[in-house]
């Protein structure tokens, strides 16, 4: 399920790592970290590619998050565990600085972020990792003060959330004479090889339905088939109706 909890538990899974997305040919820049989050969270739904860092509260808008708009004569107003901060620190910074906020208080943040090295040149050919291709920093823990921050952003955890219900409780198994048992999700049709599969779904409430051969075939398309022998389902099924 996303909520802030996890998406501050996944960032901190991260630390120490050069986290890439395939639209930012940048390699470990600190937007490619939070592109790389809001992707996982979404399941590829909402992306920030290709996006500078003090550009993200814009494109966050665009993509359907909740966005906050710092107010520095607000002290009470700070980002949550989860958001996404962005910094940008004038005329004379051309990208700005993206971060994921893991606490916060009036006096400033703990946070994960990636490309906050400064000057490095891991491949010793004497040019600043930053500016080449597949360059960038490393995911670290780090801690700062409100400097530079313009917002922050947010998933949108409800909406995310119902989704994934509404999949969940959208789930059926199916069978039919000679074709096995496959599980329905969404909409999508999932064979079952094992024989103790089905067992787990019924066992959580899971509604089973024993069709004609045409409609499972209808539903299951081209997909990989089931591998249940009728004997085997026959057996389950039984089992069910106890």
């Amino acid at each position: 399920m996303a909520t802030a909890l996890a998406v501050v538990d996944y960032s901190k899974s991260l630390v120490g790592q050069k986290v890439k997305v395939k639209t930012n040919p940048y390699g470990g820049q600190c937007v490619a970290l939070i592109d790389h989050i809001v992707q996982h969270f979404t399941e590829g739904e909402m992306n920030l590619a290709y996006t500078n860092a003090k550009d993200c509260l814009a494109k966050a808008e665009n993509e359907g998050m909740e966005v906050i708009y710092n107010n520095p004569n607000d002290p009470d107003l700070i980002p949550q565990e989860g958001d996404f901060v962005v910094l940008h620190f004038g005329p004379s910074d051309p990208f700005g600085h993206i971060l994921v906020c893991v606490s916060a208080d009036r006096n400033g943040m703990v946070t994960v972020e990636q490309n906050i090295d400064g000057y490095s040149d891991h491949n010793q050919n004497g040019i600043n990792d930053q500016l080449e291709i597949d360059g960038g920093g490393y995911t670290r823990n780090y801690s700062r003060n409100y400097e530079g921050v313009i917002g922050w952003f947010r998933l949108p955890y409800d909406s995310l959330n119902q989704k994934k219900e509404e999949e969940e409780n959208d789930m059926i198994t199916i069978s039919a004479p000679g074709r096995g048992i496959a599980l329905m999700m969404g909409g999508k049709f999932l064979p079952i090889l094992h024989k103790d599969t089905p067992l787990t779904f019924w066992n959580q409430g899971v509604k089973h339905y024993s069709l004609d051969t045409a409609t499972f075939d209808a539903w299951q398309g081209k997909a990989e088939k089931s591998t249940l022998d009728d004997t085997t389902v026959n057996k389950l099924i039984a089992g069910l109706k106890k």
